[in-house]
């Protein structure tokens, strides 16, 4: 039986997929997500909004709505006036929509933000921006112009390293436009600028998939070293009042440096850590 990647990739085989695409080009594949596409309908939409499992909020034209989150009421009305519904961890109430979300990150390993975006006619909830994760955009209902381009400025983001200003205008790089219909999936790998506009009344999957990076690794080691007083107690002090002189002070510090350097070489070549990576970003690893 097909994966949930499978399933999306449609023709594109996975290997295809990861040899050519993953974390480097987009990939759009027309027709192949139909089947998820049925897991996010108006309907679907208007249950999920007021469900308190879920975090909401609604953004117009790059500006998000400042009032309270409110009912289903009040959501159709902000939905009227051009606001779009922005639906996040969709998977925590949603069992059809967990299971692809939850395939998907197994599949490409990492964790998972799922989401459904609700968008009025001929407006956009947000402009350009980048994301940290893998996301895997489904068409679920209307037409989408999305807007992609590579990013030169900040490529390969860090979630825990983002920048605060985004300089969309500065980049130079070419943009390239796809017309997403219902049923189409649209691969975005992370840090690549993307912006869409709603040609119709419509409804999205973004499936972003946070892959471990290569200082992950360095991250776990270093949790576990906190854990360990004898890396937490400080350095001897620098201060000029210290009778030594500064000659022996930086000895004595360099001699700490030196043996917290053979310490991390020795966890980070252990032959344990990968499976200790592994077991810490899956999916099931919400951060």
């Amino acid at each position: 039986m097909p994966t949930v990647l499978e399933r999306l990739l449609g023709p594109i085989s996975a290997a295809d997929f990861f040899a050519r695409h993953f974390a480097r080009q987009p990939l759009l594949v027309r027709g192949a997500g139909g089947w998820a596409a049925e897991l996010a309908t108006v309907e679907t939409c208007e249950r999920l909004i007021s469900e308190p499992r879920i975090d909401v909020m609604y953004a117009r034209e790059g500006s998000p709505y400042r009032g309270e989150r409110g009912d289903l009421e009040l959501a159709r009305r902000l939905f009227a006036e051009g606001y779009t519904w922005v639906m996040r961890d969709v998977d925590r109430a949603d069992p059809g929509l967990a299971e692809l979300g939850r395939g998907l990150a197994s599949d490409v390993h990492g964790t998972l933000h799922l989401q459904l975006y609700r968008t009025p006619e001929a407006r956009f909830g947000f402009g350009w921006h980048f994301d940290p994760e893998e996301v895997f955009y489904v068409q679920a209902v209307g037409r989408k112009r999305m807007k992609l381009r590579a990013n030169t400025q900040h490529p390969a983001p860090l979630q825990q390293a983002m920048p605060t200003r985004l300089k969309a205008e500065a980049e130079p790089a070419p943009i390239v436009e796809h017309l997403l219909e219902p049923g189409d999936v649209l691969y975005i790998p992370n840090g690549w600028w993307h912006a869409a506009d709603a040609l119709e009344a419509t409804v999205s999957i973004s499936a972003g998939v946070l892959a471990p990076s290569v200082l992950d690794a360095a991250s776990l080691v270093f949790s576990e070293l906190a854990a360990d007083p004898r890396w937490r107690r400080r350095l001897a002090p620098m201060g000029r009042a210290n009778p030594l002189s500064e000659d022996e002070r930086r000895a004595e510090w360099k001699r700490e440096v030196d043996a917290l350097s053979t310490e991390l070489q020795q966890r980070l070549t252990a032959e344990e850590l990968t499976t200790q990576l592994f077991a810490a970003t899956g999916w099931w690893k919400q951060r």
